[in-house]
């Protein structure tokens, strides 16, 4: 079966396949995201401080095809371990801190050698 990737990052990724091509998964309009709440603490020197809660999970899909894989952020697919989510395995991130990645000369990633699964 095709497996179809859905970026529900707000930018396009960029991953090798087995077979070594670049392929550019764009970014799909929906973003997946964690919801923060916060609250400011006591400044630090000059400089405003806060503490942040995590409230779940927003941007995931409700219908999901049977061939449908989610890209998303670390962040978000830690949450959703965290949270035991029922999407967590059609959820997948760029795998960043691969020493595969492909960096360009400012060191910005412009291609990661796969994903990351829960």
């Amino acid at each position: 079966m095709d497996i179809t990737f859905i970026n529900l990052t707000p930018h396009s990724i960029t991953v090798r396949d087995v077979g070594g091509e670049a392929v550019v998964f764009p970014a799909s309009g929906v973003i997946a995201r964690v919801g923060t709440y916060w609250t400011e603490v006591a400044a630090i020197g000059n400089h405003k401080s806060y503490e942040v809660s995590y409230t779940g999970i927003e941007g995931l899909p409700l219908n999901v095809g049977d061939d449908e894989m989610f890209i998303v952020s670390a962040m978000v697919m830690e949450a959703a371990k965290a949270a035991n989510h029922p999407l967590l395995c059609r959820l997948v991130a760029p795998a960043t801190g691969h020493a595969g990645v492909e960096r360009n000369d400012k060191g910005l990633i412009q291609c990661v050698p796969g994903f990351v699964r829960a």
